[in-house]
């Protein structure tokens, strides 16, 4: 009887989206890329999370109940009560692709270790076949099939990290991950996503992952689907019955405004450095420009930036990865998964683009004078690109893909890879000026801080690292997080850096005195976001627990949480406005969310 007929197009769809279900964003990426998903007609909505491990658990019964079922019945009663009690489930996985022989003598030395050699009264007879070679499919070839022939089945070994619950976003879809990163980091700016975090959050690949994670699509209305009816200390909150709230601390819904129009998972949000706007980047392929009033409550307006011309749609490389302001407020950058760069003005117009990049983008910057973008893209390049002139210069320095960059002075800049390296560049050398090696494994983030004129850098590999540009080996090195740092931020004051890991943690360090000042537990899940206020005393994380807290650095204590509702999802960036006295934050729901704080002030300001 011949097998099940798949193509190679679903199980290279079903490899993709484990590898994006469990963090692997950036192999999942490059994966997606080579085996050019995007042009296949698989249907990713209707798949299901975990369908890959559900396949193979599946297969594992079948390969056990068919081995057993060949054994000859043996008169022993010690033998057959351990076949009928312990058998199921003693199979592990790389037992089930062993010839039948070897399954055969493996199980004869655990009989023995269990219930006695006695227990094998004479050989266990079974018939030994020959594996069957992967059944080819006869249906539609591959997007990618080889000129000698289609290659059906792909026999990958995935070696497995132990990661957590790492996401990225999907499509537009109620269920299932789109090929094209629609979109960590995790990833961003954040990071990654921010400024670029594959953080599209380093991170746009991250942030992704962790989207794609969840089983179904957050509800586009997010917070707005609570029932706000509790009244407590004056103020309207969620109904208790749905979220688990602190009274004390949960924000008043009467300070914040759920903000619709994005139909997919919102990964990256800025405010502009001079004017009372705020751009955020999505997974529908498109960006909007926000302009809140000075009344939380009244409507606000918005602008879409279109990445996806009309002519364009179906095609699903648009994710918006990356957005950065320029520092007069007058311009945007944004970087996206089809590998192109754009810049808008301030009333959403299209300036210029360029491909910067063979392939995603995952962080971009302006330099300080405004004059040049910096990106780091999924090809392995760093790009400086010149509007003025319109000229853009690859610097293909690392091996694997870019994750972060930032700039150091307008004409000198960082860039970290998952190749676990951090160049340090100029805008007219060929060469690297200096490469600091140490983290090991992928450099997630790099920010440089102008107070101290030091370059922090965290990793996959657990560790902070701070960097002095004289010098070759960093002059802190801590292992900072039980599991991956996934962005760092400099305070605004200088010397102090927070992590945000996903440990679910963030920490706050002192780098003048190089130790841990604060440790900020509460979240219970990864922490994709943090950004300080101004003025450097609050500071706000977001996680994928659906909650946003902000916390007195003086204290080390939470002074106000907003906690979403079931549908609303995760949170992948936070960011204060100018002032301190709003702060944006982007979500999983597909929802920008807009809070008034000005009511902390007098935390601030004691």
């Amino acid at each position: 009887m011949d097998g099940a007929v798949f193509t190679s197009d679903e199980l290279n769809y079903l490899i993709y989206r484990y590898m994006m279900e469990n963090g692997y964003q950036h192999s999942a990426f490059t994966f997606a890329s080579e085996s050019n998903l995007s042009n296949s007609n698989v249907d990713g909505a209707i798949v299901p999370r975990g369908a890959l491990i559900s396949i193979v658990q599946k297969g594992l019964h079948f390969t056990e109940a068919e081995f057993f079922s060949t054994l000859a019945s043996s008169s022993n009663e010690k033998y057959e009560a351990w076949r009928y009690e312990r058998a199921l489930g003693s199979i592990c996985l790389f037992e089930a692709v062993l010839p039948d022989a070897e399954r055969l003598k493996r199980l004869e030395e655990k009989i023995i270790e269990e219930v006695g050699e006695e227990a094998v009264v004479k050989p266990l007879n079974i018939r030994i076949t020959e594996p069957e070679r992967p059944h080819s499919t006869n249906s539609a070839p591959s997007s990618r099939a080889s000129s000698e022939g289609d290659h059906h089945v792909l026999e990958d070994d995935l070696e497995r990290r132990d990661h957590t619950e790492e996401q990225l976003q999907p499509s537009n879809e109620s269920q299932g991950l789109n090929p094209n990163f629609q979109h960590p980091g995790p990833a961003y700016s954040p990071n990654r996503l921010q400024n670029g975090n594959f953080s599209v959050a380093g991170h746009s690949g991250k942030k992704a992952a962790a989207a794609a994670a969840h089983n179904s699509r957050p509800s586009a209305t997010g917070v707005n689907n609570s029932n706000i009816v509790q009244y407590a200390n004056g103020k309207m909150l969620p109904n208790s019955d749905q979220v688990n709230i602190d009274p004390d601390l949960e924000l008043d819904r009467n300070k914040m405004q759920a903000l619709t129009g994005h139909n997919a998972d919102v990964f990256i949000c800025s405010w502009n450095p001079k004017h009372e706007c705020f751009a955020s980047g999505s997974g529908d392929s498109t960006a909007r420009l926000w302009f809140p009033g000075q009344d939380i409550q009244n409507s606000v307006q918005s602008i879409v930036l279109m990445h996806e011309m009309q002519r364009e749609q179906g095609n699903k490389n648009k994710d918006v990865t990356s957005l950065n302001w320029s520092s007069n407020g007058e311009y945007l950058a944004t970087g996206c998964y089809d590998g192109v760069a754009r810049i808008w003005n301030r009333k959403g117009e299209l300036v210029m683009s360029t491909n910067a990049h063979a392939g995603p983008i995952f962080a971009l910057k302006w330099n300080y004078g405004g004059t040049k973008v910096l990106s780091a893209g999924v090809d392995n390049c760093t790009v400086v690109w010149d509007p003025q002139k319109n000229v853009a210069r690859p610097f293909k320095f690392h091996t694997q893909s870019a994750l972060d960059v930032d700039w150091i002075n307008d004409e000198t800049f960082a860039s970290c890879s998952v190749d676990s390296l951090i160049h340090i560049c100029h805008c007219q050398s060929d060469i690297p000026l200096k490469t600091f090696k140490g983290h090991g494994n992928e450099v997630n983030a790099v920010k440089y801080d102008r107070i101290s004129r030091l370059l922090a850098s965290c990793s996959d590999d657990r560790t902070l690292k701070i960097w002095n540009m004289d010098e070759d080996s960093p002059i802190f090195d801590v292992t900072a997080h039980d599991k991956e740092i996934y962005t760092i931020r400099w305070s605004p004051i200088g010397n102090i850096l927070a992590s945000a890991s996903f440990d679910c943690s963030v920490k706050i360090w002192d780098l003048q005195n190089k130790v841990c000042a604060r440790q900020l537990q509460k979240h219970t899940e990864s922490v994709y976001t943090v950004a300080f206020h101004p003025e450097g005393r609050l500071l706000a994380s977001g996680s994928f627990d659906r909650t946003i807290n902000i916390w007195d650095l003086s204290t080390g204590r939470v002074v106000m949480t907003y906690t979403g509702c079931e549908m609303s999802g995760g949170f992948f960036e936070v960011d204060w406005n100018r002032t301190g006295e709003k702060l944006a934050a982007s979500a999983a729901s597909g929802t920008m969310l807009l809070f008034d704080l000005r009511f902390l002030r007098s935390v601030v300001r004691t």
